[in-house]
């Protein structure tokens, strides 16, 4: 039995996602202004080298996802997921504010880029625990014919934080001339954002916790690396392809718009706002239709198999078409269907795993997947399109993700709805 009762999950909804749009809001900062930060803190002799560099300290921040995964993680399953929530807003914060006041190389030499480069490692800490925890507090918040459309609310929050970027970067390029917003207009989204953590802490001291009530485990992460691992990798061969997919959807693209199509900054800030909005909406009625099903691997079977053949014609009509308001749209058709199965998909996760080990596997299991695969999908795309001339790469990295995820799908394993109720609490 959770502390949470089911009747009250909406009042979790807030503060678990409050900390997770934090996340993903400097995320699509990072990926709008990673040239300009690599002006800024990576000089090089090229300006391929210098964004080289900085996808690379962007990839960097990934490598400690895991880390956080197992001890914040293992501390959310140990003392709460309250506490553990509480702690990554910190360590967000602090990673986000090294980003944002870090003096230039110009002034400050290698000092800067090590602080940049700490500052994103801070961020990867946070981040390694914070979706896996949010998502289980919402799943146990939730009574067992609504946990998709809770769950469904952290897929949403994603939306909402790449909206929020997208217009907080509009505004520093229709405002500031171009020299001011490479000299010091960057830094001013990063900022802003920083106002989001004491507002998180201050929502968050009114949370339910709903750690279930029963014995805890003294040593979750020994528990789940030595009795689990086989399914902890199957899990993350199924998060494979949304996790690249996302990356090459939401965050390659605005550097794809801007240096492989020379197209104007401002339509790198219309992708990412008309696929934040729409994620934003349909994520949680998508939800909602996932919690009538008995079985949810049918949608996400959809999901994966039109995006794995999809994203070909998208990206087809984006790098020929004379008209790139339609590539937008088909663009963001393409995210809708891919990302707003994402409740489900984690309800599936969360499922196969002992209620005790819950925040550990899945903070593991999306940590891993982005350390291996979604940290360096920028990086490696980027340095595709550029080595091999074909702006066609990231569409083939991508549906090859999304191909292998679809085998591993199949094999996984499902609870019915009606084991799902008895373990899910």
């Amino acid at each position: 039995m959770n502390k949470a009762p089911p009747s009250r999950s909406l009042r979790n909804v807030l503060p678990a996602v409050a900390g997770n749009a934090f996340e993903f809001y400097d995320f699509t900062l990072y990926a709008i202004f990673a040239g300009v930060i690599g002006r800024q803190f990576f000089p090089a002799p090229t300006a391929l080298e210098s964004l080289l560099i900085s996808l690379g300290v962007y990839a960097a921040g990934f490598v400690a996802r895991p880390i956080g995964a197992l001890l914040i993680g293992g501390y959310a399953d140990r003392k709460g997921r309250k506490a553990a929530l509480t702690l990554t807003i910190v360590l967000m914060a602090v990673g986000t504010g090294l980003i944002a006041f870090t003096p230039p190389f110009a002034s400050i030499g290698v000092a800067a880029t090590v602080l940049v480069l700490l500052g994103r490692l801070l961020q990867g800490l946070s981040a390694g625990a914070e979706i896996g925890v949010a998502s289980a507090l919402l799943f146990e918040s939730a009574a067992p014919n609504q946990r998709c459309f809770i769950v469904s609310w952290q897929v949403a929050s994603q939306g909402a934080a790449a909206l929020t970027g997208a217009v907080a970067a509009m505004l520093v390029y229709g405002c500031l001339s171009e020299a001011d917003v490479e000299s010091w207009g960057w830094r001013v989204p990063f900022i802003a954002g920083l106002l989001i953590a004491p507002l998180g802490l201050a929502i968050r001291r009114r949370m339910l916790e709903s750690l279930p009530e029963q014995t805890q485990p003294s040593h979750p992460a020994r528990e789940l690396l030595v009795e689990h691992r086989l399914r902890l990798m199957h899990g993350v061969a199924v998060l494979l392809g949304p996790t690249v997919f996302m990356q090459v959807l939401t965050y390659y693209l605005p550097i794809h718009l801007q240096r492989t199509l020379h197209y104007p900054p401002a339509w790198s800030f219309v992708l990412a706002f008309t696929i934040g909005s729409s994620l934003l909406i349909t994520a949680p009625l998508v939800g909602r239709y996932a919690d009538s099903l008995q079985r949810r691997k049918r949608l996400l079977y959809v999901a994966l198999a039109l995006s794995t053949v999809a994203i070909f014609p998208a990206f087809a009509l984006l790098n020929t078409t004379a008209s790139l308001s339609w590539s937008v749209v088909l663009i963001t058709a393409l995210a809708i269907l891919h990302y707003s199965s994402g409740g489900a998909g984690f309800v599936l996760l969360m499922q196969a795993f002992p209620s005790h080990l819950r925040a550990s596997s899945i903070s593991l299991i999306y940590s891993l997947c982005v350390v291996l695969f979604g940290g360096t999908t920028l990086l490696v795309v980027t340095w595709l399109v550029e080595h091999s001339g074909n702006a066609m790469a990231p569409a083939w990295y991508a549906g090859a993700a999304c191909l292998l995820s679809l085998i591993a799908l199949w094999r996984f394993p499902e609870a019915p709805f009606d084991r799902a109720d008895q373990r899910g609490r």
